[in-house]
């Protein structure tokens, strides 16, 4: 309860500006990470962290908060497997990299927030990742996914363990369950690599594993724009990279408030509303800012977050009116899930003997999505098209 009592004080007292007493707050954090590591409590201990990061921003130089920031945001991943997560009352991953992006594209060092704005996506997608529900069809794959899975339930258990014995001081059951937890752990780590090179993408699903975003940027498509958003407490980053160019746009909104408007356009959408300033506002906020890269590419490659994914990008109206212009109408859109698919997409093509699957109008309201459909089929040798009662 102290411990839990230390960190919630020093949190309240750090969402104002400049914190009063500083020092105390600091004393206040010592403590809480001493009780933290005598409790064997990682998590608590990431959160003291984080705090101090946060204190130090708020009164210190920008360059040592970001090395603070840093420091957690890399036990954070490492130790995520390990950790209950869903405990807190707040978001950590936010509160950990939020602020680092931000630090970091302040200082001019866009292609490094960038690349800690990937590793924030995949550390939202592995927080809501649960080993024990993965399935795969190779065995191989399968063996590995459930080794890691038993690693991670016995961490669990061991760290109860280790807790109790902490607050009892037994010294001796102390070592054997800190030596039990260290080699349980090399074999969760030698199942992650085993899973990596028997299936590459469920290792990015089970794991961080950091790309340089110079390897990425290399396999863009020449005439390509890369547009990956970045949404903040305090403002929304929109980065725009090329094969030869890398820059940050900064939007005055903060996510609670894009949030809104995104379930506004969604509304207006869901009741065919004729009144759609939602989505032209939507198109000022997430491609206005970037709008003259966007007219010198030949096709836009669009890394949504978040609640970016409910926004119907294609639908964005540019110029409203009687006969709006949408930005599907400007140029070619495509839509990855993250930054590192580009890779993925790039050393692999589609084989000769696999065909597509094209369905359209399957409750027969959408007759122009039949036409669609059926064209779409046309431009591809091996393909089969359903469309109304067939593709139900």
């Amino acid at each position: 309860p102290l411990l839990s009592v230390l960190l919630e004080n020093v949190a309240i007292r750090l969402k104002g500006t400049v914190p009063a007493q500083p020092e105390k707050l600091e004393a206040a954090l010592d403590e809480a990470r001493r009780l933290a590591l005598k409790l064997s409590r990682p998590l608590e201990v990431l959160v003291a962290d984080l705090l101090r990061a946060k204190l130090v921003q708020k009164t210190g130089s920008a360059d040592e908060a970001v090395k603070l920031y840093e420091d957690v945001v890399a036990r954070l991943e490492r130790e995520a497997p390990f950790l209950s997560l869903r405990s807190l009352d707040f978001d950590i991953i936010a509160a950990a990299y939020d602020p680092l992006i931000r630090l970091l594209s302040q200082s001019g060092r866009v292609e490094e927030a960038l690349q800690y704005q990937q590793r924030r996506v995949a550390m939202n997608t592995l927080s809501k990742n649960s080993l024990a529900k993965m399935k795969s069809q190779d065995p191989k794959t399968q063996a590995a996914l459930t080794k890691a899975a038993t690693s991670q339930k016995e961490d669990q258990e061991l760290q109860a363990q280790l807790e109790a014995a902490q607050v009892l001081n037994k010294s001796d059951e102390i070592a054997n369950i800190e030596s039990k937890i260290s080699n349980n752990r090399a074999e969760f780590l030698q199942a992650l690599n085993d899973i990596g090179k028997a299936d590459p993408d469920y290792a990015d699903a089970v794991a961080i594993r950091p790309t340089s975003f110079a390897r990425i940027q290399s396999k863009l498509p020449q005439g390509a724009l890369l547009l990956q958003y970045s949404l903040t407490d305090t403002e929304t980053l929109i980065f725009t990279a090329t094969r030869d160019n890398l820059s940050i746009e900064k939007v005055p909104i903060t996510r609670s408030e894009l949030a809104q408007k995104i379930r506004e356009s969604r509304k207006a959408i869901t009741r065919l509303s004729a009144e759609l300033e939602s989505l032209a506002e939507l198109y000022q906020l997430l491609i206005a800012p970037v709008e003259s890269k966007v007219m010198q590419a030949e096709v836009v490659i669009l890394a949504p977050t978040e609640e970016l994914y409910l926004v119907p990008f294609a639908a964005l109206i540019r110029t409203p009116g009687a006969q709006p212009e949408y930005l599907v109408d400007l140029k070619p859109l495509a839509t990855v899930p993250g930054t590192e698919s580009i890779l993925t997409k790039a050393q692999s093509s589609l084989k000769e003997e696999e065909g597509i699957v094209i369905v359209g109008d399957p409750d027969g309201t959408l007759p122009a999505a039949r036409i669609e459909a059926s064209e779409i089929g046309s431009l591809f040798r091996d393909s089969k098209t359903y469309i109304a009662e067939q593709a139900r």
